[in-house]
């Protein structure tokens, strides 16, 4: 392992946990209407108090972001770096979002940014769950409900979507 491989992991770690600390959601309630988030609603820095505070149009963009900063930093590792990098960059974003550092330490529940740091580590697989949360929260209208089921469910998929893929590949 080379001086320059580690300090690039270090670099997409670091860079992971700077954009999962980006608050959309903070950010579009004082820039578009003139209030903090954190202080409305269930007082949370995520996209359900976004959707409950901030309304529909910017709950959808702020979930739109909230997703693109879990895959953005994932995907750019995936490309620079090893599986295991890959991994420790989407918990960075995800931590990140739950403690951001432009936030003190808040932030949100981390559903959303974890969803687009699995995206981007297992689009396929993720599709389907992205199909059973709508399916669930439009049945439920319960957010957490769907957030639960498919956090629960992301594990097996993930291993089931990996030993599928290795045992597909061929050995040479």
């Amino acid at each position: 392992m080379s001086v320059g491989f580690v300090l690039v992991s270090i670099g997409l770690v670091v860079f992971g946990y700077l954009v999962g600390s980006l608050s959309p959601s903070v950010f579009l309630g004082k820039a578009v209407k003139g209030i903090d988030l954190r202080e409305h609603g269930s007082g949370n820095a995520g996209t359900t108090n976004a959707f409950r505070v901030l309304g529909k149009r910017l709950g959808i963009t702020v979930l739109f972001l909230d997703i693109l900063k879990g895959v953005l930093p994932v995907v750019l590792a995936r490309y620079l770096s090893n599986p295991t990098v890959t991994v420790l960059v989407a918990f960075a974003a995800v931590l990140g979002h739950n403690f951001s550092i432009f936030l003190r330490g808040t932030g949100g529940k981390g559903v959303a940014t974890g969803a687009g740091a699995a995206i981007g580590m297992i689009p396929l697989p993720m599709a389907c769950l992205v199909a059973l949360f709508v399916a669930l929260l439009l049945s439920t209208r319960i957010v957490s409900i769907a957030s639960i089921t498919c956090s629960a469910i992301a594990p097996s998929t993930a291993f089931t979507s990996a030993f599928c893929s290795n045992f597909a590949s061929p050995i040479g």
